[in-house]
């Protein structure tokens, strides 16, 4: 029933132009703002140190504790249920150590070690580096494809939506706090897979009924039909991707 009523939509689109820019761009901007000055909860693939995951009784937690501040005034420690710990270190020998001496402390405090992790600084900083480059190899590529299948005009209309979306994720993950690490940079290349499928169909819809359309239709009804067309399409792929990742563990 939706669905029906979708599909034969024409929504007047173009009347809301000046505030969609004016909000849209607000909102980045803001996003922005925030993103500048609360920064990134980085994680151990971009700063380099030593993160695990350890069983400890709750009684040994306290000691465990304080020998993981030994290593790094800096380190950060929290307990519940299980005992997770960062370390920022400085070179690979120092990291090797200290890797070798919790081994051995859990092992005196009759604990089990679910996970350790040890990123060096130079690998930190090659997975930083590469992580830029695959969000703007993304770019240039959306850009290229979208400038010889259409025209120039959609490239660039499909690389400033992209940024808008990728700017709000940015913004959100700033204020959350949550840690940012390889992990974001792979949700980043996500969300981007997919601002860039909806936008590439709408673009092509577009484009169809510019060249094929009526006469008598005005460029502003082009648009809207073509954006309202694809209306079913996107319904469907939000509604799909959000029961996927509800329902999924």
């Amino acid at each position: 029933m939706i669905t029906e009523l979708m599909k034969n939509l024409n929504i007047n689109f173009t009347n809301m132009f000046k505030t969609a820019i004016i909000s849209s761009g607000a909102v980045a901007l803001v996003s922005v703002i925030l993103t500048l000055l609360m920064g990134f909860n980085l994680g151990i693939d971009f700063t380099s140190g030593i993160a695990g995951r350890v069983s400890l009784q709750p009684m040994t937690s306290g000691e465990f504790e304080d020998y993981i501040m030994e290593q790094n005034t800096k380190s950060s420690f929290s307990y519940e249920d299980v005992a997770t710990f960062r370390i920022p270190i400085v070179d690979a020998q120092t990291g090797n150590e200290i890797i070798g001496g919790i081994k051995q402390k859990v092992n005196d405090l009759a604990g089990n070690i679910y996970e350790i992790e040890f990123v060096s600084p130079k690998v930190s900083h090659e997975i930083l580096v590469k992580s830029v480059v695959a969000v703007f190899v993304a770019m240039v590529a959306i850009f290229a494809y979208l400038s010889f299948r259409l025209q120039m005009v959609f490239g660039v209309a499909a690389v400033i939506a992209v940024l808008h979306d990728v700017l709000l994720t940015l913004g959100f993950i700033a204020i959350s706090g949550v840690e940012f690490d390889v992990a974001g940079i792979a949700a980043i290349l996500t969300i981007i897979g997919y601002s860039v499928n909806d936008t590439v169909i709408i673009f092509e819809r577009i484009a169809s009924r510019l060249s094929h359309s009526k006469s008598n239709e005005t460029t502003q009804d082009k648009f809207n039909k073509g954006i309202s067309y694809t209306l079913k399409r996107t319904f469907m792929t939000s509604l799909s991707f959000a029961y996927l990742s509800f329902t999924s563990e």
